[in-house]
């Protein structure tokens, strides 16, 4: 028994170790990697999908009405009423079946053909199983809106559209998405290259810190100086606690949008920041190069077509809901007559009679909400067009427009940076001196060394900011031909 329940214990450590090992598996992250996911197997795949078969069942539901549809029904009727005079027999009982096929055509037709047979008698039997057996087809022709089809074609160009615009917007979608993850990715770097400044300032200030101790032993400083030493160890630690916070958030949220990193441990791998910088520097200045706002590097204008030609449609569509309706309706029916379905039937096929009938049906709508509602409804497709065509152009113009401004401000800062260090460097380099000499307050020092540390982090901080202006642009510029944005196409050709 014993035996049993030790290895019961050890089965139940085995798979604990398991889901331990599992837990914890790491993951590499490179941009190559991360872009690569982004396309396998993140989340917006999934809902990208379910929005396609959205828009694909939309469009087949509309086209659906014009499936041929097989109708069939079989009666029964009978009563034992009053003649409303004494030669007007009453008819009962009645028996009829028919079946047939019709057909909703897309230019404004409707066809229905039948086979039929109805059996009738009189409650007097003065007739008795009087028998009709035929065809008869019918169709119907829109004079007025839908005529030759004007609004059954707009519609389903309309779903067409829909299914063309869905397609463009997740492939814009999803490369928003691909460039917001590599902003995460850079914004990964760019707390490293801060946790690495901050580390090497916190090992500076321990130092300075210690020595300050044996010098207050040593009654060279006093114990407001060892203190402020302290602060400023205080002071490191609380950036690095905080730039492990903001990595920690980073990570977080990228793990939500792919399910295979969710209990991963995730570890940096590696980057070439000066090859990076160098591939920045070509693609600004190729974007700068372009003479007027390159359209044909972006989708809006494929998309902005589509919102277009769909707006053409939604207004004939629009223009069908009020007004008065007019149609041609005809009928041919072939029949034969005789006692019993079998003796109806003989005559139809050796001697059918033929009857012809048409006619044309006027609808006219009484009152005015028909057309307030047609008014509403154009102004609000007339609106949601105009929205989108200006923001559509809008966006495009400005980002071409603000990205070498915002861009030249930051190299330009960069540049200021870079001064600003060589200087606060050497100011330090003098005041720890001047210090040594008991000539200038620890306070003072504390405060230059605190301004060099902002400036590297600031200075990072610059360097990251170009690097999420410039994939902001491809956010909108999608196929702009820079190395940079045609990271993705290696791994949309694998069927992404």
């Amino acid at each position: 028994m014993m035996h049993l329940y030790q290895k019961y214990i050890g089965l139940l450590l085995l798979l604990a170790s398991g889901n331990v090992l599992a837990a914890n598996t790491s993951w590499v992250l490179t941009e190559d990697a991360l872009v690569e996911k982004v396309y396998h197997e993140s989340t917006l795949l999934t809902r990208q999908q379910s929005y396609q078969a959205q828009t694909d069942s939309m469009n087949l539901e509309e086209v659906s009405r014009f499936q041929p549809i097989w109708k069939s029904k079989i009666y029964y009727q009978d009563s034992n009423e009053k003649g409303l005079a004494s030669f007007m027999p009453t008819f009962g009982p009645v028996y009829g079946f028919s079946t047939g096929v019709m057909q909703k055509f897309s230019h404004g037709l409707d066809v229905e053909a039948n086979f039929f047979g109805d059996l009738t008698s009189t409650t007097d039997s003065f007739i008795d199983k009087a028998t009709r057996t035929g065809v008869n087809v019918k169709a119907k022709i829109d004079l007025l809106k839908n005529f030759m089809g004007r609004i059954d074609q707009a519609k389903l160009k309309s779903s067409q559209l829909q299914i063309e615009k869905t397609e463009i917007q997740n492939h814009m979608d999803m490369r928003t998405f691909e460039l917001e993850m590599r902003k995460h990715f850079w914004s990964l770097v760019s707390i490293e290259k801060k946790i690495s400044v901050a580390n090497k300032l916190l090992e500076t200030a321990n130092i300075q810190y210690e020595d300050s101790l044996k010098r207050q032993k040593n009654f060279i400083a006093d114990v407001s100086d060892t203190q402020r030493y302290k602060a400023q160890v205080a002071d490191r630690k609380s950036t690095l606690y905080t730039l492990t916070y903001q990595k920690d958030l980073i990570l977080q949220q990228m793990k939500q949008f792919f399910p295979s990193l969710s209990n991963a441990t995730i570890e940096m791998g590696d980057y070439n920041i000066e090859q990076t910088t160098m591939a920045v520097l070509a693609c600004v200045e190729q974007i700068k190069s372009y003479p007027r706002t390159p359209w044909d590097h972006t989708q809006m204008d494929e998309l902005l077509a589509v919102i277009e030609k769909d707006y053409a449609q939604q207004k004939k569509i629009d223009q069908s809901i009020a007004g008065a309706d007019l149609a041609l309706e005809s009928k041919v029916q072939a029949s034969g007559v005789d006692r019993g379905f079998a003796d109806s039937y003989a005559d139809f096929a050796s001697d059918a009679g033929i009857g012809v009938q048409i006619g044309l049906v006027l609808d006219v709508p009484l009152g005015s909400s028909k057309k307030k509602a047609e008014k509403a409804k154009h102004r609000f497709h007339y609106e949601q067009f105009l929205a989108d065509q200006k923001e559509t152009k809008a966006t495009v113009e400005a980002q071409q427009s603000q990205l070498t401004s915002m861009v030249d401000t930051l190299y330009a800062s960069m540049q200021n940076y870079d001064e600003n260090n060589e200087t606060l460097l050497d100011n330090i380099s003098r005041m720890q001196k001047k210090y040594k000499q008991a000539r200038i307050d620890v306070l003072d020092l504390v405060r230059e060394q605190d301004a060099l540390s902002q400036n590297a982090l600031s200075e990072i901080d610059a360097h990251l900011a170009i690097m999420h202006i410039l994939l902001d642009y491809f956010k909108v510029f999608t196929e702009d031909p820079c190395s940079i944005n045609q990271l993705y196409t290696q791994y949309v050709k694998k069927g992404a």
